[in-house]
């Protein structure tokens, strides 16, 4: 191919690393959420929204860029009358780490998704257990107070 077409390959290439790297941080994040979710943390819950947020952007501005990329490519290849098959050749070295790439990507947002339902579910539990307190309120007279003991030994003279 001409240098224009390997040149739009290597910035998709480029890309896609990039936006591999930002969906493991993204996968990363959601899993401490998880953690704040389980521990009831809300105060560092905000926090990784907040981190989140600016995750989320940075991923659309990849993932917009990997597009723009594909559809030069696209372009490219239908002005040279290449039947779109030949696109991503998975017999050319360059195609191949673009075609893994485009798996990392889909098994990154398959194992984002999870962690999302995951989530969500705890959030729900949460909710849940809140209403819960709300509606019944435990009986003070119910509660057992927990005493501390200290146990001391004599010194071994």
């Amino acid at each position: 191919m001409n240098r224009k077409w390997k040149d739009i390959h290597e910035q998709l290439q480029s890309s896609m690393k990039q936006e591999i790297r930002a969906m493991r941080e993204m996968l990363a994040n959601m899993q401490q959420e998880e953690a704040c979710l389980l521990d009831g943390d809300k105060k560092r819950w905000n926090q990784i929204m907040i981190e989140r947020s600016a995750l989320l952007e940075h991923l659309y501005e990849l993932r917009s860029l990997r597009f723009h990329k594909t559809e030069q490519l696209e372009h490219l290849a239908k002005d040279a009358a290449l039947p779109e098959n030949t696109l991503f050749n998975a017999e050319d070295e360059e195609n191949c780490e673009i075609l893994s790439m485009s798996d990392q990507l889909t098994a990154l947002l398959e194992r984002m998704n999870r962690q999302n339902l995951r989530n969500r579910s705890l959030e729900g539990d949460q909710i849940v257990l809140a209403k819960q307190r709300i509606a019944f309120p435990p009986d003070p007279k119910l509660i057992k107070r927990l005493k501390a003991t200290v146990a001391t030994y004599p010194k071994n003279v």
